[in-house]
C-alpha cells in the first residue's frame, strides 16, 4: 500500500513537549506561519496551533487536516477528518503516543474503530496507559434469518435461485478472480427487473441475467437486490449485533454520534 514517508516525523507526546517543538521549528519564508513537522521539504505535513471549545491546543497538521490535537490539560485528540487512508493512519502512529492502522477501510487508533466524524477520539493518560473517553458504539450488520426465509419463498427468488444453482453445477461462475465478482451493471438491473415480476420470471430473461453474472455470486447479492426491488427494507432484512469498539471482527460500522 502506498502513503507518506514518516522516517523523520517526531513522536509527541504531551502538549509540552508540541510547544517545545512548535517553537524550535523557524517558519517558511514567505509562507503564513508554516512550520514542516520533519523535513522542511515536506510542507504537507506541519506543526500548528489553535484553540476552541477546548481550549488552547497545538496541532499535527496532514494537508488540510489536524489528525492530531494536544491540549493544555493533558488530553490528546486524534482525528481523521473522513480520510480513512494509510497515510492518516501512518502519520497518526508517527506523531503520536498511541498507535494507527488501517482495517476494514476505517482508521484505528490503539486498536479502536474511528468513527467517520469531526470529534474523532479523545484520550487521556490514566495509570501509565491511554484510554479512550470517547468508545464509539460499534455494531455488525447481520442478515434477519425469518426475513430471508420469507425472501426465498417468494416465486421469483425461488426461480432465480434455482437458476443460478443450476448454472453453478453445470460449471459456470467458477472465475477465481476477484474483479469478476458478483453482478455487472446490465445483469443487476436484469435482476431487479425480474424481482418486480408478478410470479416466476420469464426464461429469456433468466438467461439473459445469467450472461451477465460476472463469476463468483452470493445469495447475500440477491437479498440486497431484493431491498432495491423493494421486497424488503434496510430494517426488515439487517439486525445490529452491537461488539467492542477495538473489535477485530469484519464489517464493523461505528454508529454517528
Amino acid at each position: 500500500m502506498f502513503g507518506i514517508n514518516t522516517n523523520y516525523l517526531p513522536t509527541v507526546r504531551s502538549y509540552d513537549e508540541a510547544k517545545i517543538h512548535y517553537d524550535s521549528i523557524k517558519p517558511i519564508r514567505g509562507s503564513d506561519n508554516l512550520r514542516p513537522l520533519g523535513k522542511r521539504s515536506k510542507q504537507h505535513m506541519m506543526l500548528t496551533e489553535g484553540s476552541n471549545e477546548h481550549g488552547h491546543y497545538y496541532a499535527a497538521k496532514l494537508y488540510s487536516t489536524e489528525c492530531v490535537r494536544w491540549y493544555r490539560d493533558g488530553r490528546i485528540q486524534v482525528r481523521a477528518d473522513g480520510y480513512s487512508t494509510q497515510s492518516t493512519a501512518g502519520f497518526i502512529h508517527a506523531v503520536s503516543p498511541m498507535t494507527g492502522h488501517i482495517q476494514d477501510n476505517a482508521v484505528r487508533v490503539n486498536g479502536i474503530r474511528m468513527a467517520d466524524t469531526y470529534n474523532g477520539l479523545w484520550f487521556e493518560y490514566r495509570d501509565q496507559h491511554w484510554v479512550c473517553t470517547n468508545e464509539p458504539k460499534c455494531y455488525i450488520e447481520k442478515f434477519n434469518r425469518t426475513e430471508t426465509a420469507r425472501l426465498r419463498k417468494l416465486p421469483v427468488v425461488s426461480q432465480i435461485q434455482t437458476y443460478l444453482k443450476s448454472m453453478k453445477a453445470l460449471g459456470a461462475y467458477d472465475t477465481p478472480n476477484p474483479a469478476t465478482f458478483g453482478f455487472s451493471f446490465k445483469a443487476d438491473d436484469l435482476l431487479l427487473d425480474m424481482l418486480k415480476c408478478n410470479g416466476e420470471p420469464p426464461m429469456d430473461m433468466l438467461a439473459r441475467f445469467g450472461e451477465g453474472v460476472r463469476g463468483l455470486w452470493s445469495t447475500e447479492m440477491l437479498y440486497r437486490v431484493c431491498m432495491k426491488a423493494g421486497l424488503t427494507t434496510r430494517e426488515a432484512l439487517y439486525y445490529r449485533e452491537y461488539v467492542p469498539a477495538a473489535s477485530s471482527k469484519k464489517g464493523v460500522i461505528c454508529e454517528r454520534r
